[in-house]
């Protein structure tokens, strides 16, 4: 995921001022980076078609990415898998073939273990799908309502007693929205080349900046703090928190 770095320091200074940032600047800057999820390609050789040190190279070399997998899986399930249908329950089926796959490599049955691993890698890519139309179409919610608050308050600001505040909070939420409007854009072009991966982490990114649009718009602090935590899960969700 690219990282629209001008418009992210303008909106953290931005945000800064008004004391009402839901994470800290050097988490900001993460967000959009490569969280070191890996990107699943399957592969469609046989395993019995292979030699066995061969066999056990290519499952040896499944684990780490699936393990990356599993736990970015899991911080999806965590936050919503209530919410996706039978995801956790697919989820629970990726960890025991994951289990399976380690168990044999273990025991030396690297052809079946290989074969494991590649099942994993099919049923990782399936879960990520289902995640990304979720994410696809929760990031599209959030940015209609950021965009129809910040142009609520920009002609709320016209007649307002405090203009100059008003629209110094606009402009922030412009910002704001903008980038999510970007990393939106980029998950389009993500979910179209089937990398559903990124199309989830551009989704969070652009739910997180949206929601970074609605919480400056809030004149009252203790309004923006409660806007801010209600959308707790999707902010811990964006940063890879559990």
């Amino acid at each position: 995921m690219k990282k629209i770095v001008t418009l992210a320091i303008l909106i953290i200074i931005g945000i800064s001022s008004f004391g009402q940032s839901a994470v800290d600047e050097g988490e900001l800057m993460n967000l959009g980076e490569d969280t070191g999820t890996a990107t699943t390609v399957i592969e469609t050789q046989s395993p019995r078609t292979l030699s066995p040190l061969v066999a056990k190279q290519k499952a040896g070399a499944l684990d780490n990415p699936q393990i990356r997998n599993i736990r970015a899986l899991g911080i999806i399930n965590k936050h919503f898998g209530a919410d996706i249908t039978a995801f956790s329950a697919d989820f629970a089926d990726l960890k025991n073939i994951y289990v399976n796959a380690k168990s044999l490599f273990l025991r030396g049955d690297y052809y079946n273990s290989y074969d494991q691993y590649l099942q994993c890698q099919a049923k990782s890519m399936e879960l990520y799908q289902r995640a990304a139309d979720f994410y696809k179409n929760e990031s599209m919610k959030l940015l209609d309502q950021a965009s129809a608050k910040v142009l609520d308050m920009e002609i709320e600001a016209l007649v307002s007693d405090t203009p100059d505040e008003d629209k110094n909070r606009v402009t922030l939420a412009q910002g704001n929205l903008r980038i999510a409007f970007e990393y939106f854009n980029e998950s389009d072009a993500d979910y179209k080349a089937k990398r559903y991966q990124d199309t989830i982490d551009n989704c969070q990114a652009a739910k997180y900046y949206a929601i970074n649009a609605l919480i400056n718009l809030e004149k009252d602090p203790q309004k923006a703090a409660s806007l801010e935590e209600s959308f707790d899960k999707d902010i811990r969700d964006a940063l890879g928190r559990l």
